[in-house]
């Protein structure tokens, strides 16, 4: 027997299966829910006209810097000028009294005429030197052909004639060697030196007496000839006597040609000429400080003053005042020439003298140093008119006045970035300059400015905005189009042209009255719904 429901239960039952309804029902509902579309800021295409500039930063440099020089021991007059100071052309800077250089100017004269005379001395004993070879060449062959036949009639005599050797002293064989070393040296270590000196200290009854004599003379440090024939009188025949002597006398003919070989060379010819010739540019760099001094210190062109190391009514005294100029000795300089001992570049830097800068003027115009990378440097060209813009934002024309033939790992300046977004990253880059026209104090050496150029112009394209365009590696750039009657965007794929910072030219898959996303999010996909903004 069936049990009937009460009223009650049957309330209840049928709240529960319509709740059970009701979720079921919303499960289904937000799972086959369409998604609400994306909301977002959409453009629509326009005409308009576009430049494509090249924009970097430049370091100022100087290009043309003048350091008005100042000796130790004038005084100064006046002091017209301070640091940061614009003058033009023709501003006196400072006035002097020159007095005191006029002793200094005289000295660096004296020195010029000094070493100008050593120079054609040498070349007069050049010359001289050259024309006594011809001669001793001349003597030396007629010696040694006398030596030649006096040798054969002493060996023949030596050959018929024993010698008495009951006279003979035993010489320490220490003494010997060291009289044979010390005639080797007095008569030139060679080979006919050798002969000489075996001749001399032959090992015969006479070799004691001999040895004894020898050392009598060798404190005279020459061979005397006279007191040789004396020594030997007793000792030797008259053709032995008379060959040793004709020995001699070829072994000092040959020492003279030597000497006079190393005076006739041009090894030291350009020594003499350089020291001639720095010392006449010291003495004419001296005359023009010294006339620059006396009529004052003129600006030679527009600029502004960087240093200025002098005061009014002083006399100035340098950090280098020791080693001053005044302190030349030339024939000192041209002592160590002959000596051997020398240092060109020692001898050329005293010649020159010490001078320090006493006012430093920075003359326009200036320049401005930067990179390019391998992207860029086709869109650089010499005379190529830029924009500089300072810091304050002021403006100047400036033109590219410089482009190196080679690129640099290690760029002085600062790195640009592709203008299509390709960086010049560690590679090597090319050092360009622009010369900077009627440059102010608002443009500051050592500080950067931005550098502008414009490349291409074109009238009435199709344009987008920057933030629209994306890219991938494999179809190039694109932008995502808006379809109005479907509510959707659609990836397009664009070319684009010229680039001005904020704008691409659109060459192909966009026409005028298109409407694009303005700034996709990466999330965004082909046939996604959206709304635009606002």
């Amino acid at each position: 027997m069936n049990k009937k429901w009460s009223k009650k239960k049957k309330i209840v039952a049928a709240i529960i299966i319509v709740a059970v309804l009701a979720l079921v029902a919303a499960v289904l509902y937000i799972a086959l829910k369409p998604e609400d579309p994306t909301e977002t800021q959409i453009h629509e295409i326009v005409q308009g006209d576009i430049t494509e500039t090249f924009d970097t930063t430049a370091i100022v440099q100087s290009s043309n810097q003048k350091a008005f020089a100042i000796y130790d021991g004038v005084k100064i007059k006046e002091v017209n000028v301070r640091v940061g100071d614009n003058v033009k052309k023709g501003d006196v800077l400072a006035t002097f009294d020159t007095t005191s250089l006029n002793a200094l100017l005289t000295e660096k004269r004296d020195a010029y005429n000094t070493a100008q005379k050593a120079y054609n001395d040498y070349l007069d004993g050049s010359f001289s030197a050259k024309s006594q070879i011809a001669e001793i060449d001349k003597q030396i062959s007629s010696l040694e052909k006398e030596v030649e036949k006096l040798e054969k009639i002493v060996s023949e005599e030596k050959k018929q004639s024993e010698k008495n050797d009951t006279t003979n002293s035993e010489v320490s064989k220490d003494d010997l060697k060291d009289l044979r070393e010390a005639l080797n040296t007095l008569l030139g270590d060679n080979k006919l030196s050798e002969a000489v000196v075996n001749r001399l200290l032959s090992s015969d009854s006479a070799t004691a007496q001999m040895v004894d004599a020898l050392k009598g003379l060798m404190a005279s440090a020459t061979i005397d000839m006279s007191a040789l024939q004396s020594m030997t009188g007793s000792m030797m025949s008259e053709n032995e006597k008379l060959l040793i002597e004709k020995e001699l006398n070829l072994v000092q003919l040959n020492v003279q040609k030597s000497m006079l070989s190393a005076q006739s060379a041009d090894s030291l010819k350009s020594v003499y000429k350089t020291i001639a010739d720095s010392a006449y540019k010291a003495y004419e760099e001296m005359a023009t400080q010294v006339n620059s001094l006396n009529g004052g210190w003129i600006a030679e062109e527009d600029g502004f003053v960087r240093e200025v190391n002098i005061k009014a009514g002083e006399t100035y005294v340098g950090a280098n005042a020791s080693s001053s100029a005044s302190n030349l000795d030339i024939s000192s300089i041209l002592a160590s020439v002959t000596s051997g001992s020398y240092d060109i570049s020692s001898i050329v830097s005293s010649l020159a003298g010490t001078s320090q800068s006493g006012i430093v003027v920075e003359y326009y115009p200036l320049e401005a140093t930067f990179e390019v990378s391998k992207y860029d440097i086709s869109k650089i060209s010499m005379d190529q008119s830029v924009k500089v813009t300072t810091a304050d934002g002021k403006e100047y024309d400036a033109v590219v006045n410089y482009i190196s033939a080679v690129a640099d790992s290690s760029g002085s300046g600062i790195n640009i970035n592709s203008i299509m977004g390709a960086g010049s990253g560690s590679g090597s880059t090319i050092t360009a300059k622009v010369e900077i026209k009627n440059a102010d104090r608002s443009v500051i050496i050592g500080m950067d400015v931005d550098l502008s150029a414009a490349l291409d112009t074109k009238e009435n394209v199709t344009l987008v905005p920057v933030e629209a365009i994306q890219y991938d590696n494999e179809n190039g750039y694109y932008v995502f189009k808006y379809d109005e009657e479907e509510k959707i965007i659609n990836r397009q794929t664009v070319l684009v042209g010229l680039f001005d910072g904020s704008s691409y030219e659109v060459l192909d898959g966009l026409s005028v009255g298109d409407k694009i996303v303005r700034a996709p999010t990466l999330t965004m996909e082909d046939g996604q719904s959206v709304v635009p903004k606002g």
